[in-house]
Parts: structure tokens; C-alpha cells; sequence
């Protein structure tokens, strides 16, 4: 018999599995077990707050898809021996027998209970194969019963025991609950969990590599009985929460040969569909064709509006008069943040562009409601700016195509100069003139960009709002010279097997959305 982990190791153990099979690297990491059909769901009970599961070496469509993936991403057929070569050549390896273990493992779960007192109350459990086999290091331990189990105790109270095709490892609390959920008569579990289980359906992900489930009201209230955060301010949050994510959420990670796709759906979100507008596609689509980096925020002054409002209750809550602060702000520097500021501002963008140290530039674009506004604006930041940053001297920019008003300050910290400049209908603050001027009168957008349009193609059912152009961010990396180091060029030489990141986001009813994947060449 072979032992699971000694003293030292046993959560580090725990977390290389779980971290490698999210990484999608322990998901290929021996073959296919033969043993039962055990699945950490069914030791968990369904009121869990959090939930997460990791396939590691079931033997399913979630192992053959990392497989697919990590043979582009490793750049070998023989995954299995490239991952175990990583992973022992790590600063603290698994001994020969750990690893040995660690390929029985076939599924890992993670909930959490409680999160009262100073650590949460919760478990992992490792489904594995041949369990009887593996042994669990007891030496320095005090072994302990709970309902004819046995378990063992540390000096820092972890509790390590096998359950019936588990291997348990967490709080002697969180043990207590998967011994009950296991050996309990009609309990409820994971499985059992219809807001999971549908959420799951819902983004045709029942065969995830990894997936997690999260009761925002669960663990609000878990950590209300944690006394470490008032309750006004958990009820902002839990509002909050529930305008914006929903009661629910499930996150499902899923791979294949073209991409990596992580899944977040968030049921019973109770603001109204459309409450807010924007359009984030069309404002990343809109910003300029040379972007290797893009992402667009819908209705940013009203974003900007709620946000300081909540903030002005939270501080209310504490006891301070944060509002005469801002008033008084206001007042010394000549803005009106609601008239001046926010009541112009529609969806903005944010973007980076240049292949070289010496063009690289980016600017902020805020879509105008009132171009009178946004034009008067320039003036009176411009202002500001001379008042409180220390040494600046703004000056009047010109030669920047698109700009009816605007500033520029040089910073000797800074390669290029900051401009705030407004045209038409929008609004810029930016790195350098090139990238002011792609703002306000770009002559390609990110709609035309090729490498966009593929990544925007691997998104299902979302609109697109993030785009990252990762083989551009690898060219320029190699501009500055990081290839030529060793350590550099070993990584990048697995970065030039990703194309790009593209993230986005959707509502159907009660329903959102979110998409991220990365794609794979």
C-alpha cells in the first residue's frame, strides 16, 4: 500500500490536484481508473452554500476534451508524461508514491458550510479508484469516531479520513457533515440541487471538466454569522448581488482542441432586463482596428452614479457625512461631478494598440449624450488638473485629427503625454497622440480586425465586451528582448500556442450570462 500524504504535504497535496486539474493539467495525468462510480456531489448536502468539482481522470468527454486541448497547449500527443515531468520538476514534487496516488484520483469536491470563526468550515473530497489501497498518513495524529468512522487529527485540527470511495480532508465540522450526507436516510445532496443540476443543463455543461455553484444568499448569511460584517452592509451587498448575479450562480469550465470556455450563469437576477442600456459590442467593435487589447462598459456615467451612491450610504452606515466631503470637493475645485460629469456619459471603451515600446499608446472613450458637455468638460479638467497634480502645466494640443477642444500634460515618468480631448460625440483620455486620434477618428475598428472576428466566432449566445489579442502581446513581448532568456522563451514558447481572449455576456428573463474563452491555435 502506498500512502496518500505525509504531515508536510497533505494540503499541499490537495491543492496541487485541485490546481492542476483546473489548469487543465491533471486531467490527463494517468490512465482511465476502473473502479466505482463515486461522485463528491453525493457527500455534499444540497444546502452547501459553495460547491466546486474538478474531473481529474474520470475517463470521460471532460478528460478527452483537456487531453485535445493540452496537446496543442504542451505541444505533444504523450500529455500524461509532459505533465508529470511539469509537475516534478516543481520546487516541492509529489514523492513517486504521491504521484502515484494522485492518478487514482477521479474527481475532486470542494463545499464549504460555515465560514464563522477564523476558518471557514468545509471539505474536499477525492473520489478515487482502488481506495482500499491507499493508505492515510496518521503518524502525530490523534485518531478519532464520529458515527463508526475514523479519522485523524493534526495539530492545526485539519482532519484527514477515507468515507466509504472518498478520501476527506478539511475541518473535523466539514468531515461531520459528509459522514452524515453520506450515511444519512433521504438527505439531500449536491445532486439534488435543482438550481445546480438545471444550471448545469441550462449551459449544456453536465460533463464539465470543472464546475461550481455558489448560493449568494447562503453565504451572505454565513458570513453574517461570522460577525466580522455589519448587517447594513451585507444588505447593500445582497442587493447588490441580486440586481446584478442573482440568487444562484453556476460556473462550468469546459475544453476542446479550439478553445477553453469558462461558463457563468446567475439565476433570479431581479433587475429588469434593459435597466441601464449600453451596448458593450457595439462599443468595443467601434474601437480602433489595431487593438490588441479592447473591452467596452455599458452606460458607464450611470455605473459611475450607482457606485457613488453606494458608497455614500455605505459611509453613512459607519458615521461619517462623506457626502459634505464631496460637496466640499466640489465646490473648491469648480465641478459639479452629476452636471459637469456624469450626466453626458453613455458606454465607454478602453483600449491598447501599438506593436513597439515607441508607438504603444491607449485611450479611455466615452460616448457623449451631450457634446456641449463633454466639450465644456475638457476645460474645466483641464483646470483641475493645473490646481492639484503637482508641477503640471497643461497645454493646448493640436495636430490631433478628430479634436475639437482638448489638453495635454507630459510626465517625466511617462514615454508619452496624457490628452483629454473631445470630438463630436466623444470624449478621450489618453497615452500619446497617435492613440487620441485612433479614438476620435479611427480609420479600422476592431469589427474589421481578423484575429476579433475568429475570437468573436467562439462565443455562444453572448454578445462579445473583452477582447485580448494574445499572439500581438507575445510579438511585442519579443520586441523587448524577453525571448532571448531562457526562462523566457520557454514560456512564451507555450503563450504562442494561444490566439486570443474574447469574454461576453447576456440576459434572458431572470437569467445572465457570462462567456469566457481562450482560444487555441
Amino acid at each position: 500500500m502506498s500512502t496518500l500524504t505525509r504531515v508536510r504535504r497533505r494540503r499541499s497535496v490537495i491543492a496541487l490536484a485541485c490546481a492542476g486539474a483546473l489548469a487543465l493539467g491533471a486531467a490527463a495525468c494517468g490512465d482511465s481508473g476502473s473502479g466505482g462510480d463515486a461522485e463528491p456531489a453525493n457527500g455534499v448536502p444540497a444546502t452547501a452554500p459553495f460547491y466546486a468539482e474538478v474531473a481529474v481522470n474520470d475517463g470521460g468527454d471532460a478528460q478527452s476534451g483537456a487531453e485535445a486541448a493540452l496537446r496543442k497547449i504542451l505541444g505533444t500527443d504523450d500529455v500524461g508524461a509532459e505533465i508529470e515531468r511539469l509537475v516534478k520538476s516543481s520546487e516541492d514534487p509529489p514523492s513517486d508514491e504521491e504521484w502515484d496516488d494522485l492518478k487514482k484520483v477521479k474527481r475532486i469536491g470542494l463545499f464549504f458550510t460555515s465560514l464563522e470563526g477564523e476558518n471557514p468550515q468545509g471539505a474536499a473530497l477525492l473520489a478515487m479508484d482502488d481506495i482500499g489501497d491507499v493508505d492515510l498518513d496518521t503518524d502525530g495524529k490523534e485518531k478519532r469516531t464520529y458515527k463508526d468512522v475514523d479519522y485523524w487529527v493534526d495539530g492545526d485540527g485539519d482532519v484527514s479520513a477515507k468515507v466509504e470511495d472518498f478520501v476527506v480532508s478539511g475541518t473535523e465540522a466539514g468531515l461531520k457533515v459528509v459522514v452524515d450526507t453520506v450515511t444519512g436516510d433521504d438527505v439531500e445532496t449536491m445532486d439534488d440541487n435543482d438550481a445546480y443540476e438545471d444550471g448545469l443543463e441550462r449551459l449544456g455543461a453536465e460533463d464539465a471538466l470543472a464546475t461550481a455553484y455558489v448560493d449568494a444568499e447562503g453565504l451572505l448569511n454565513a458570513v453574517g454569522r461570522s460577525g466580522g460584517v455589519p448587517a447594513e452592509v451585507l444588505g447593500q451587498i445582497r442587493q447588490q448581488l441580486a440586481q446584478g448575479a442573482g440568487s444562484t450562480s453556476v460556473m462550468a469550465l469546459t475544453a476542446d482542441a479550439d478553445r477553453i470556455k469558462v461558463d457563468v450563469l446567475g439565476q433570479g437576477v431581479t433587475q429588469p432586463a434593459g435597466e441601464g442600456g449600453g451596448d458593450a459590442s457595439a462599443v468595443l467593435e467601434g474601437l480602433p482596428g489595431g487593438s490588441w487589447f479592447g473591452i467596452g462598459f455599458p452606460g458607464v456615467g450611470e455605473s459611475l452614479r450607482s457606485a457613488l451612491q453606494q458608497a455614500l450610504q455605505l459611509s453613512a452606515v459607519g458615521g461619517e457625512d462623506v457626502s459634505a466631503q464631496v460637496q466640499a470637493i466640489e465646490q473648491a475645485l469648480g465641478v459639479d461631478i452629476e452636471n459637469d460629469l456624469l450626466s453626458w456619459m453613455g458606454d465607454a471603451g478602453l483600449f491598447v494598440q501599438g506593436a513597439t515600446v515607441a508607438n504603444v499608446g491607449g485611450a479611455f472613450v466615452v460616448q457623449s449624450n451631450d457634446p456641449a458637455k463633454s466639450q465644456a468638460a475638457v476645460g474645466k479638467l483641464r483646470k483641475v488638473v493645473g490646481e492639484v497634480v503637482t508641477g503640471a502645466r497643461p497645454r493646448n494640443l493640436s495636430g490631433v485629427a478628430g479634436a475639437d477642444a482638448g489638453f495635454e500634460v507630459q510626465s517625466p515618468s511617462l514615454p508619452f503625454p496624457v490628452i483629454v480631448a473631445s470630438g463630436g460625440d466623444k470624449f478621450v483620455i489618453g497615452l500619446g497622440a497617435p492613440a487620441v486620434e485612433a479614438a476620435l477618428s479611427p480609420q479600422s475598428t476592431l469589427a474589421d480586425n481578423e484575429a476579433y472576428k475568429a475570437a468573436a466566432g467562439q462565443l455562444d449566445g453572448v454578445q462579445p465586451g473583452l477582447f485580448v489579442d494574445i499572439s500581438a502581446i507575445s510579438a511585442f513581448v519579443k520586441g523587448l528582448g524577453l525571448d532571448g532568456d531562457p526562462a523566457g522563451a520557454e514560456a512564451l514558447k507555450y503563450v504562442d500556442r494561444f490566439g486570443a481572449v474574447i469574454a461576453g455576456s447576456g440576459r434572458d428573463g431572470d437569467t445572465a450570462r457570462a462567456q469566457l474563452v481562450i482560444t487555441l491555435k
